[in-house]
């Protein structure tokens, strides 16, 4: 998500040295110096959990492209030009042999006629009861396929989100849409609230994809979001027990 190991390894770097910093120095000017604006960070203690977050989460991702590099470097012996190696042709089932597998599957375990949820993308579906690899090419009826409908959405939406998003724009709806929302909670007007908290989620997936967050700038972002959250839920939950 943020480059290569040596990238990854930078930033580990920054947040730890941040880390040990936050005792002696004012923690706005380190979170400035991480590139997060420092009014959106209450204290040194909130700040503190970020950089823990982001920590872990280099950590990991580090440790996976270290795994992902290690794994690349594994060669196959060559084999002897003197012989032909094929792989043995593999037996295929269709959509309805399957469907037929699965349905004697679920006969079998009692759960055949029990309410189930779905929780593949019909899209999914579609593509694999129609035996196609693109979800373009599914037939959305006798005449029309699914690139006939979506394809133009795709392709604006797409260029709107990775190319031509107003980074600083966005960055100033997120925080009206963030001050909305804490403002209702305090009016008791969690549901709305909620709305906005749903349209704080949306402006950082934008951010998130054009690709103008840095490391600790996502983390703080998330932080923000779950703030938010936290609230709307806080708020349902005493609504129901009656509390004010």
């Amino acid at each position: 998500m943020y480059g290569d190991i040596q990238n990854l390894e930078t930033h580990l770097r920054k947040n730890r040295e941040a880390l040990k910093k936050l005792n002696s120095e004012n923690y706005e000017i380190i979170a400035e110096g991480l590139g997060i604006r420092a009014d959106t960070v209450e204290s040194a203690e909130e700040l503190k959990q970020i950089i823990q977050v982001t920590i872990t989460n280099l950590e990991k991702q580090l440790e996976l492209e270290k795994k992902i590099k290690n794994t690349k470097k594994e060669t196959i012996p060559e084999m002897p030009h003197s012989k032909i190696y094929t792989e043995p042709p593999r037996q295929t089932q269709s959509a309805e042999d399957m469907a037929d597998e699965m349905d004697a599957l679920l006969e079998k375990e009692g759960l055949l006629n029990q309410e189930l949820e779905i929780t593949y993308g019909i899209e999914r579906i579609a593509m694999f009861l129609q035996e196609v690899d693109n979800v373009f090419k599914i037939e959305w009826n006798d005449s029309w396929k699914y690139g006939d409908i979506h394809m133009e959405s795709e392709r604006q939406f797409s260029t709107y989100n990775f190319d031509r998003a107003d980074v600083k724009m966005l960055r100033r709806i997120f925080d009206m849409y963030e001050s909305e929302c804490l403002k209702l909670l305090e009016e008791d007007l969690y549901l709305p609230a909620y709305d906005y908290c749903m349209k704080c989620s949306h402006v950082f997936n934008l951010m998130h994809a054009r690709g103008a967050l840095s490391v600790n700038e996502r983390t703080s972002y998330i932080t923000r979001i779950r703030k938010l959250a936290n609230g709307c839920a806080k708020k349902y939950i005493q609504k129901l027990k009656g509390e004010k």
